[in-house]
């Protein structure tokens, strides 16, 4: 006999995957951030990802932190970076 929904029948919790590390939901922060406002196009989240797991926490917070005053600092937004770029050359330090 199968019984569909057995598990939301009997109030268990079902695992769908795993559950996110505090790395990953930062990374998903920042990469929402990112792209609202630059206003770019989300792609090459893999380059990305590569470029935030080489950064220690104090440079992830600041990634975060320093995204709009990177923004605003740029003499023309259409020499923007992308995401893994702004990340892999540590943009996020530059003196605003």
């Amino acid at each position: 006999i199968y019984i569909l929904q057995y598990d939301f029948l009997t109030c268990k919790e079902v695992g769908h995957g795993k559950k996110k590390s505090h790395s990953d939901e930062m990374f998903d922060e920042f990469w929402n951030k990112y792209h609202e406002c630059t206003h770019l196009p989300k792609k090459e989240i893999g380059a990305a990802r590569r470029a935030w797991k080489k950064m220690n926490l104090n440079e992830r917070k600041l990634a975060i932190a320093n995204i709009e005053n990177y923004y605003y600092s740029l003499n023309d937004v259409k020499y923007c970076k992308k995401a893994h770029n702004y990340l892999a050359d540590r943009s996020f330090m530059n003196e605003f």
